[in-house]
């Protein structure tokens, strides 16, 4: 669970959870987010109560960035040795 949007944007998925009371109990509940809410609630986070478009383009470019591979490092070979030198006996 974080607020913080750079973090939320890299998330596989995102859950709403919701509290209400239902017959003097209180409930809560949980939900997976489709992409379009959960692009809503990363402008959310980002903006405040008013999400702006750019709050909402920002949010789908975090979102889609995560989504993409990380590239990984080719491995490094170590140098190669220098061929000896062969010296003939005559």
């Amino acid at each position: 669970i974080t607020h913080l949007p750079q973090i939320a944007g890299l998330a596989d998925a995102h859950y709403l959870v919701e509290k209400r009371v239902e017959d003097g109990r209180t409930r809560s509940s949980l939900r997976p987010l489709s992409l379009g809410e959960r692009v809503r609630e990363v402008a959310t986070l980002m903006s405040g109560a008013e999400i702006t478009p750019a709050a909402l383009r920002s949010a789908e470019e975090l979102i889609a960035a995560s989504r993409q591979p990380v590239p990984r490092p080719k491995p490094r070979r170590p140098p190669a040795r220098p061929a000896e030198a062969s010296s003939a006996d005559g």
